[in-house]
């Protein structure tokens, strides 16, 4: 094919891919208003050979340099062509949206009074299996944490460097090498990475060394009950 061709493909799956988060995100809402797990309907969803499991999980948004970058580009050209479409800046807006979800329980959970608060946060990529931070929900997370007066303690098991290159050094940021020494004397344990090393905590350690005992789940990694039955509230995303 052209290379304009090609390229206009590209940003058309990039925009696919996009477009089936941010629906999964938009259902995840509607399903916390009626009391349904999203990961059933996602796990029914997936079953049905026409539309596959890929790219099906709610969670705290997407994000990435090159991803984001196509999902700009293409809704930027769309508009440009007069088309009346806005289906792309809609689906960029959910996902935007999306970022400041975990936030939002947060601050229902406590009523507004989190001054002071210690949160520690698993995560800074914008995926498992890389250190790259562009577009990551954890710039909105963390500018909104830090709006509040809380003071979080970030762990990543390759995106510290990242982190610091662009925060630097500040009273209430702290960066823990070790994911457990972030949730000593936390208020909550936020999961903004689906790392691997975060799939199995141990619950007793968090338990015991969480000034309180909540979990916000933004990739939808544990098992709500299992969690709840090992003495913490827990907050998912359409869960």
């Amino acid at each position: 094919m052209p290379v304009l061709d090609a390229e206009f493909t590209k940003f058309s799956i990039s925009g696919m891919l996009a477009t089936r988060i941010s629906y999964m995100n938009d259902m995840a809402l509607v399903a916390e208003k009626l009391g349904i797990d999203i990961e059933h309907v996602r796990q029914g969803m997936a079953a049905d050979s026409r539309i596959g499991a890929s790219y099906l999980y709610p969670g705290a948004g997407f994000g990435g340099e090159n991803f984001s970058h196509d999902i700009v580009t293409l809704a930027h050209t769309v508009s440009t062509t007069g088309v009346k479409s806005q289906l792309l800046a809609q689906v960029w807006e959910i996902n935007e949206q999306q970022k400041e979800v975990l936030f939002a329980k947060l601050w229902n959970y406590y009523h507004g009074n989190l001054t002071g608060k210690t949160v520690a946060i698993w995560g800074a990529s914008f995926k498992e299996n890389t250190a790259r931070v562009q577009h990551s929900p954890i710039h909105p997370m963390l500018n909104a944490l830090w709006a509040q007066g809380v003071t979080v303690k970030l762990h990543d098991p390759q995106a510290l460097a990242e982190i610091e290159k662009i925060y630097g050094h500040r009273s209430d940021l702290i960066y823990c090498t070790d994911q457990y020494d972030a949730v000593h004397d936390a208020h909550a344990l936020c999961i903004l990475t689906a790392w691997k090393q975060y799939f199995s905590p141990n619950y007793s350690f968090l338990l015991k060394n969480m000034s309180h005992p909540l979990i916000l789940d933004g990739r939808n990694i544990y098992n709500p009950s299992y969690v709840k039955e090992q003495g913490f509230a827990y907050m998912g995303v359409g869960r």
